[in-house]
């Protein structure tokens, strides 16, 4: 956790240097650590089995995706990400495109008789229905963008590609970021700017969003 919040300071810091909006970066001479130890700690059977239980209550498609995670073991990004195009008519695999993967290759998951039950369940009747998936925020944010700068391009002549609007999209977290790290602090010239509850919220929906989004990667 230590290595990766450096990590992203320091990216956060590097990007808004470039723009000029702050003159140093308090993490460039931080170290950091070259790889992620290994956990060691791994959940009990009592423990997978109360979080089967609770993700039950969970308002969809929320639930089903904690009981995707735990019957596939696959990364939480694939399975937030998983769409019907992806599974076979008798739902039978999984079959996830390269551009999904973390190795870049098309990646294959048989799906257990639980696994199939639970997607049989969140089937609508109506084959077009558009909730016949799992809701995939990447794809949302994908389409949405698309369409934005479609219409950009239509109204004001926008020569922007969707390639670097994207990699924009996933930058502009760290701004964010950086405007939210300094409200836990409080001095003499930053008084309480926000309870420091909000502070912690804010700041971990935008690292678990920098995370899924794979933001550093797009400075590459």
């Amino acid at each position: 956790m230590i290595g990766r919040t450096a990590t992203y300071g320091r990216a956060a810091f590097a990007w808004a240097m470039k723009r000029g909006a702050v003159r140093a970066n308090p993490f460039a001479d931080l170290p950091v650590a070259k790889g992620i130890a290994r956990r060691e700690r791994v959940l009990s059977d009592d423990e997978i089995a109360e979080i089967w239980r609770v993700a039950r209550t969970v308002t969809e498609p929320y639930g089903a995706i904690i009981r995707l995670l735990i019957l596939t073991g696959q990364r939480r990004g694939e399975v937030a990400g998983m769409n019907w195009g992806e599974i076979s008519d008798d739902l039978a695999t999984w079959t996830m495109p390269g551009e999904r993967t973390k190795n870049g290759s098309p990646h294959m998951v048989p799906l257990s008789a639980p696994a199939r039950d639970l997607l049989s369940a969140l089937l609508p009747e109506n084959e077009g229905d558009p909730r016949r998936a799992i809701e995939d925020r990447r794809a949302w944010e994908r389409d949405l963008l698309k369409r934005y700068l479609d219409q950009m391009r239509e109204k004001c002549g926008l020569g922007i590609t969707f390639d670097e609007a994207w990699d924009l999209y996933r930058q502009q977290i760290f701004l964010a970021l950086l405007m939210w790290t300094p409200t836990l602090v409080h001095t003499r010239t930053t008084p309480d700017m926000q309870p420091e509850e909000m502070s912690l919220e804010m700041i971990k929906r935008m690292t678990a969003a920098i995370s899924d989004l794979e933001s550093l990667r797009s400075f590459a």
